[in-house]
């Protein structure tokens, strides 16, 4: 692998996902012609139009609900969440998708990809991590990338997998496990 950046990494795996799927998609706020939050989606936009990098309004249940939604209608949407002090938001969306499996007797899945960035930003803020809530839910594992190739592999692997719910962050991952 070419030496990038956390970030060059990230958009890299992105492209890479939607050249390989025309079902990928990503949606957030300010993730088009802006480029996204520290630039996590710098160049999708151009290259993929806005019927795949959706800019969504200040609004994080929808953006949850719409791809917990989405997946379960066999499409493969990663939802960028401004920062990590916004889980608290999207919460009971994550727990429904998380026990989807197990609630519909094993007929259902809900393969997403959230990502949450935390600790970053102007004067390190945006340091709430509450991905600690998630820890004591069923089928949900911890993935924490520590580099750049890491990043890279672990976004493409979460993209694919039919079987999981991710919570992508930029240090973090958070998983549902196969019931099997």
């Amino acid at each position: 692998m070419t030496r990038m950046t956390f970030q060059q990494a990230t958009v890299a795996a992105l492209r890479d996902e939607m050249l390989a799927d025309p079902d990928v998609f990503i949606l957030g706020q300010d993730i088009g012609q802006f480029g996204g939050p520290l630039r996590f989606t710098a160049g999708l936009y151009d290259q993929f139009g806005a019927d795949r990098v959706i800019d969504m309004p200040m609004s994080e249940g929808t953006m949850a609900g719409l791809a917990v939604g989405a997946a379960m209608q066999g499409k493969r949407q990663v939802v960028d969440l401004l920062f990590g002090e916004f889980l608290v938001l999207v919460m009971q969306q994550f727990l429904d998708a998380g026990a989807m499996h197990y609630c519909s007797g094993g007929l259902q899945w809900v393969p997403m990809v959230l990502r949450v960035k935390y600790g970053i930003g102007p004067f390190h803020g945006h340091a709430y991590d509450h991905h600690s809530y998630l820890l004591g839910v069923a089928g949900m594992k911890i993935f924490a990338p520590s580099n750049a190739a890491d990043a890279y592999t672990m976004m493409r692997a979460a993209i694919r997998d039919p079987n999981q719910f991710y919570l992508w962050s930029t240090w973090l991952f958070i998983t549902r496990a196969s019931p099997t």
